[in-house]
């Protein structure tokens, strides 16, 4: 059985390790990364850097930024 590949876009990561979880692997609050679900806030450079690391370069900066600045809703 072939092992599935897929890559998530930012927000779809954020939702599935929510905030809480997004908040204790970046050691920051999860109020922060529901600023960044709701497009309230960029991460800064430092954290999209930690965030390209953990997630081995499938979120990119580019996915970041498009996720973060999407229209509101």
């Amino acid at each position: 059985m072939a092992k599935k590949v897929y890559d998530k876009s930012f927000e779809e990561w954020l939702c599935k390790r929510g905030p809480i979880g997004v908040g204790r692997l970046l050691k920051i609050s999860p109020s922060t990364v529901s600023a960044w679900l709701n497009s309230y806030a960029l991460p800064s450079a430092s954290k999209m850097k930690l965030i390209k690391r953990v997630t081995k370069g499938k979120i990119g900066y580019d996915q970041i930024i498009e996720g973060s600045i999407s229209p509101l809703r």
